[in-house]
């Protein structure tokens, strides 16, 4: 079973003002915006922002200039939750004027403070810097690496699917086979 972002709870996030709740089942997901009454509008309606929070909830970089800047206008206080698909859930919770507190239940048990960043990396296996390169693409970063120089392109894919070991497997292979074609051909 795979573990993935079952839901995510958001409480006065950026645009987001007020409590809402999105639940995710496996695999790739897009998100799209249309506004109301403009159909082909859409820019500016919070699509970055909440791919933000779950960036925030895992990784604690909220992207903004200042601690508060992440709490809706007008608001007291925030929170980010994420519940994955194996039921540990993380939490970032922040009152304004105050530090953010950050919450982790994993299997491996509770953890809060510096402990609980430590268990989020643990339970999903991967580090801040591979969940930014890997899992989250802001907007146009995708297509810049889609349509980059092939070989970039290719360095990029083979790095996140980790290929360099079926590389050097393919390599071994070929040369071998070239050395059997040529001893047959004397």
């Amino acid at each position: 079973m795979s573990l993935y972002i079952a839901e995510l709870e958001l409480l006065n996030w950026k645009c987001f003002r007020g409590s809402h709740k999105v639940k995710f089942g496996p695999g790739l997901h897009a998100i799209v915006a249309r506004q109301e009454g403009n159909p082909a509008r859409s820019n500016w309606l919070g699509k970055s922002s909440l791919m933000r929070a779950m960036h925030f909830a895992l990784t604690g970089d909220h992207g903004e200039r200042l601690e508060d800047d992440w709490i809706s206008r007008e608001c007291a206080g925030a929170s980010v939750e994420l519940c994955l698909s194996d039921g540990s859930q993380i939490s970032r919770t922040r009152k304004r004027g105050k530090s953010t507190q950050v919450s982790v239940t994993v299997a491996t048990g509770p953890a809060s403070g510096p402990d609980a960043q430590a268990k989020i990396v643990g339970a999903m296996g991967f580090s801040v810097e591979e969940f930014a390169d890997v899992c989250f693409f802001g907007q146009k970063q995708l297509s810049r690496r889609l349509n980059a120089d092939p070989a970039e392109r290719m360095a990029t894919f083979s790095e996140w699917f980790g290929l360099a070991p079926l590389r050097r497997c393919w390599q071994k292979d070929s040369a071998e086979l070239r050395a059997a074609m040529n001893e047959h051909l004397k």
